[in-house]
């Protein structure tokens, strides 16, 4: 039984290594390639999955990996709160909470964490609007009446 995981974790990384290989690293360097179709060969030199450098933070590219608050502030320079603000002006003063834990590559329980910080210190603003939560600048919180705070 050990061996059959054991390929199979070796079949996965080097399909992995292949598709890596095939749409580039994620900095507009990808191949045109069909699927199935000029795959190189793996070698044993190839890097272990999960080592591929991460697209710049809040690129937009949906890359799956996610950051802590630390990693972040190492990326970015910034510590996370400045970031967020930095975020929010650059939309208008308002994302939704959602978009704010994708384009800082937070997981969302990190993300609820930190923007409650940020409430609770009054550097944002949230709203609910239906089943979504809009996280705004204080300067740009929507007055309508329809809308409550979170």
């Amino acid at each position: 039984m050990n061996t059959d995981r054991t390929s199979l974790k070796d079949h996965v990384t080097t399909m992995y290594a292949r598709l890596r290989r095939a749409l580039g690293t994620g900095r507009g360097d990808r191949q045109e390639t069909d699927v199935g179709v000029g795959f190189p060969e793996t070698t044993e030199t190839d890097p272990p999955a999960g080592t591929t450098d991460a697209p710049t933070i809040a690129d937009g590219s949906g890359a799956a990996e996610t950051l802590t608050r630390s990693e972040l502030a190492g990326r970015t320079g910034l510590s996370p709160e400045q970031y967020i603000r930095q975020l929010l002006a650059e939309h208008d003063g308002r994302l939704r909470q959602s978009d704010v834990g994708d384009l800082a590559r937070l997981s969302a329980s990190t993300t609820s964490r930190l923007l409650s910080e940020m409430e609770a210190d009054q550097q944002i603003t949230r709203v609910s609007i239906g089943r979504e939560k809009v996280v705004c600048l204080p300067s740009s919180t929507p007055d309508s009446a329809n809308q409550r705070a979170v």
